[in-house]
């Protein structure tokens, strides 16, 4: 222990600060000297901006940023090391002269829009608009009696959620034997999710009703319907794109080609289209007294039209799965049905995780279209509450408040998509 303590390298041991290498890296060159103007310049403008806008921030975070900077700037020189928060620091703001400059832009920009968001939202909205009407853009018109069933609907998928998540988790090696169930209910869980929210037996205006009384989908709206639009596309698209992608790589001609015909005419027109085609075109091709709810004719367009892009992402993950994996699995004896399940399938998942969640996050926000086919989605009841007349000047709090559900959302899974991808490894081996 002691030889090895005599061997470590003392602080007096390590090399000076190279000044001169510093100086090439940084200015030494036409194009670095012009960069570096143009930042200084950039910097000086948002500081005076700042300062007549919002002195007090901006002055904190400039000196902040100096104070940081010295410190920084004194250990490189003196000692040629920056340890624990510094070195936090330093190379999340601090990387080098240039990077110092657009940090400090950044910085100030980012802190003159927080105090304008957090005066507005504090100040000047009023948010009658949004409390008088919440209810509405929930649940929209859904029966007031029956509110328990979306809350008990959405506490199902909370749950759901929840036990995934743990299944899932840090504690998964105990919980490993449930896998199989999660996944079995979130297949089942548009099923379930049906018999909450539209119910069976009589109308729920019925004298016969009972608690689970049908209610029809035209009362339906708000986040509630966005929510399930969103969730049941999700889900059924999901296995549906990954089918389709095996199927593009088939051997059989047939199935092969149909799945290319497939994808390659769901993504060379727009959602819009397809959503149209699913409303209106669709009872026209259904025999004569067969009609389909229109809930269902426009979650069918997101599903088809979801799950063409879907395949195509997976596609590429099949295809970033080494040639020698399929021949590893050949050798030991794996058919060709154990090698895709087992072997390739889970390599080709794992890799385009993000692409996957980027499509769910892009789905999520695409909901939004339904109003144009006469959906009352979330934002279509935004839009019906600006109808109502003491409300058409609260435009700005109404499209807040669901921008910042939307923002919510959307950062959700792409939190979750993250946790997922370190758990994995993605990117990492």
């Amino acid at each position: 222990m002691a030889a090895t303590a005599s061997t470590m390298p003392r602080r007096d041991d390590r090399p000076p600060f190279d000044f001169s290498y510093w100086l090439q890296t940084n200015l030494l060159s036409v194009g670095k000297i012009i960069t570096l103007l143009v930042l200084i310049a950039l910097n000086i403008w948002i500081i005076r901006t700042g300062l007549r806008v919002n002195p007090l921030t901006t002055t904190i975070v400039v000196v902040l940023w100096a104070i940081f900077g010295g410190l920084i700037a004194y250990n490189m020189v003196r000692h040629n090391l920056v340890h624990g928060m510094l070195r936090a620091v330093k190379v999340r703001i601090y990387t080098s002269l240039h990077g110092s400059l657009i940090s400090l832009f950044l910085l100030v920009a980012l802190g003159l829009a927080l105090y304008a968001f957090v005066r507005y939202i504090t100040f000047w909205p009023r948010w009658e608009a949004v409390v008088v009407n919440f209810r509405l853009l929930m649940v929209g018109r859904y029966p007031r009696s029956l509110t328990w069933r979306p809350v008990a609907a959405a506490l199902f998928v909370v749950v759901l959620g929840v036990a995934s998540l743990l299944t899932w988790g840090p504690v998964s090696r105990r919980l490993y034997r449930y896998r199989k169930v999660m996944i079995g209910l979130w297949l089942a869980s548009p099923i379930i999710l049906g018999i909450i929210l539209y119910g069976v037996g009589a109308p729920f205006d019925a004298p016969d009703a009972g608690p689970l009384g049908r209610v029809n989908t035209r009362l339906w709206g708000g986040l509630m319907l966005t929510l399930i639009i969103s969730v049941i596309a999700i889900i059924v698209s999901f296995p549906l794109g990954v089918m389709l992608a095996l199927g593009r790589q088939s051997q059989y001609p047939v199935i092969k080609y149909f799945c290319v015909g497939y994808i390659e005419l769901i993504r060379g027109v727009p959602l819009l289209t397809v959503l149209f085609m699913a409303e209106f075109m669709l009872p026209l091709f259904l025999p004569g007294g067969l009609t389909v709810d229109s809930l269902i004719r426009v979650i069918t367009g997101f599903i088809l039209f979801s799950a063409a892009y879907l395949a195509e992402n997976v596609r590429g993950g099949l295809q970033a799965v080494p040639r020698g994996q399929y021949e590893a699995a050949y050798a030991v004896g794996l058919n060709t049905y154990q090698t895709t399940r087992r072997i390739i399938l889970p390599q080709a998942l794992r890799a385009v995780i993000p692409a996957i969640v980027g499509q769910f996050i892009g789905l999520f926000k695409d909901t939004s279209l339904v109003a144009i086919i006469g959906v009352f989605d979330l934002l279509s009841i935004g839009r019906a509450v600006l109808g109502q007349q003491e409300y058409r000047a609260r435009q700005a709090e109404i499209y807040l408040f669901i921008g910042l559900i939307y923002f919510v959302g959307a950062s959700g899974m792409s939190y979750a998509s993250r946790r997922l991808e370190t758990r994995l490894g993605v990117g990492e081996r």
